[in-house]
């Protein structure tokens, strides 16, 4: 969905929100796909899209840096 989302556009952002994990009450709280979750095989196919990049790609870039 996220891929998709993305389309033809040049530059986009997008943020998967941390998973909160085991909540009061017995529930779960996830926002991206964990391990051995159903949408994890897809999940891998995103991150290994060319088009995709992640912290580990962007630190090295100081797109982030102070000035």
């Amino acid at each position: 969905t996220f891929l998709k989302g993305i389309g033809s556009h040049q530059i986009a952002y997008v943020l998967g929100w941390r998973n909160a994990g085991g909540k009061p009450g017995g529930t779960f709280e996830a926002y991206v796909p964990y391990k051995d979750h159903g949408a994890s095989e897809n999940f891998k196919k995103f991150y290994s899209a060319d088009r995709t990049l992640f912290q580990k790609d962007v630190s090295p870039l100081r797109l982030y840096k102070k000035w």
